[in-house]
């Protein structure tokens, strides 16, 4: 309502508006027409139109000429400018007639978008319901099965009372071989029944040393062979083929050895003299390894994993430059005010020592497992001495030592 009218003052405005403007252009229509009848004499014509009416010849037959009446031009266009606003009225009223029928006509689309969203709503709580429907008949058949083997376990129960109650009439030794066999029969896998205690089932496993399990390619008689022993074997075909696909679709298998970014950085590796291998995607090492070569500057950011055998901590820095030193790499984990108080109370062997007295080693990779060798590390720089010489796999694992730190049976060269 409040945007009708809006829409209907601004119409009237409108018409206002040309309403004043038609005013003005017919008032000064008039002051034309009078200013050029003063100039050539309006009497005159008037005159000179009665005279020629009067000498115009006239017969019996005829009567004579008359005219129509004179209407003067401005009352003509009166006419014409009322019938224009009349028309112009009328086409006012068939737009907006036109607007409403629009508007509605929108409603009624979106009604019906709504409609359709709370049908197919109520489709979704449909299907829902349809599955939680064949859930609880699921569950209720389940129900009904455990029922079955609960008043066969009974049934079995009773059995078993029955024949401890003739055990103590025809002997033990008989009366046992008969429950025993018994139990034997519906326990084995081998025999196609369900097992009756566990106690026996065990006991018969430990004796004849059955597994349990069915037999499937066990020979079967052609005279014996029923529909039974072709669904076994139909089904021992398809587990067949459903173990090839398996192996065939294993993501360790269908993983490449090495990724592109790997062989990248193996060969950014060779121009700064630096030999680097990698191992297989799947390992955890592969995993994580966050070393990346920058192609502008020629350099490493690599992966350290810090090792501290004195405190039983291991420490892992992401992507750090080769340009840094030794004391900078341990700085923020022993130093006495720089380092972080978790760290440094976890080290708190290393950070009464100084960095002077510690020692930095490195691992010899590619050696066999049983020979395990170090290299120590003098220099303040890990990439100056020891990256060229030393076979690098995934990333560093610098081992760090104080000085009363002695590693038996270990072969320490010194670079």
């Amino acid at each position: 309502m409040g945007r009708q009218t809006k829409e209907r003052r601004t119409r009237d405005r409108r018409r206002t508006k040309e309403r004043r403007r038609t005013r003005e252009r017919r008032r000064t229509r008039e002051r034309r027409r009078t200013r050029e009848r003063r100039r050539t004499g309006g009497r005159r014509r008037h005159a000179e139109e009665a005279k020629r009416r009067t000498d115009e010849p006239t017969s019996a037959n005829t009567c004579a000429f008359r005219p129509k009446r004179l209407v003067p031009k401005s009352d003509q266009n009166r006419r014409v400018t009322h019938q224009n606003r009349r028309v112009t009225h009328q086409n006012h009223r068939f737009t907006d007639q036109n607007r409403r029928v629009t508007h509605q006509n929108h409603r009624v689309t979106h009604q019906n978008h709504q409609n359709r969203r709370v049908t197919d709503q109520n489709h979704r709580f449909t299907d829902q319901n349809r599955r939680v429907t064949h859930q609880n008949h699921r569950v209720t058949h389940q129900n009904h099965q455990n029922r079955r083997v609960t008043d066969q376990n009974h049934r079995f129960t009773r059995q078993n009372r029955h024949v401890g109650s003739r055990r103590s009439r025809h002997g033990d030794e008989q009366n046992r071989f008969s429950v025993h066999l018994r139990c034997v029969w519906r326990a084995c896998g081998q025999v196609h029944l369900s097992s009756l205690r566990d106690a026996v089932l065990q006991k018969h496993k430990e004796e004849s040393g059955c597994s349990g399990l069915r037999d499937k390619t066990a020979f079967v008689a052609l005279s014996k062979f029923d529909e039974i022993n072709l669904l076994n074997d139909y089904r021992f075909l398809e587990d067949t083929t459903r173990l090839a696909g398996s192996s065939s679709r294993d993501r360790l298998i269908r993983t490449p050895k090495i990724t592109c970014k790997a062989k990248k950085l193996i060969a950014c590796a060779k121009k700064v003299n630096i030999t680097l291998k990698f191992l297989p995607a799947t390992f955890t090492k592969s995993r994580e390894n966050s070393t990346i070569f920058l192609t502008r500057e020629k350099r490493f950011l690599w992966h350290l994993k810090l090792l501290f055998p004195q405190s039983d901590a291991e420490f892992s820095e992401r992507r750090v430059s080769d340009g840094k030193t030794i004391e900078q790499i341990l700085t923020p984990y022993v130093h006495p005010a720089k380092s972080d108080p978790v760290k440094r109370q976890k080290l708190k062997m290393y950070a009464q020592a100084t960095f002077e007295e510690m020692k930095v080693f490195m691992r010899v990779e590619g050696e066999k497992a049983n020979s395990l060798r170090y290299v120590h590390v003098i220099s303040k720089y890990i990439y100056t001495t020891t990256l060229p010489v030393l076979l690098i796999l995934e990333y560093l694992c610098p081992l760090i030592c104080d000085h009363c730190f002695s590693v038996p049976d270990v072969t320490i060269n010194v670079l």
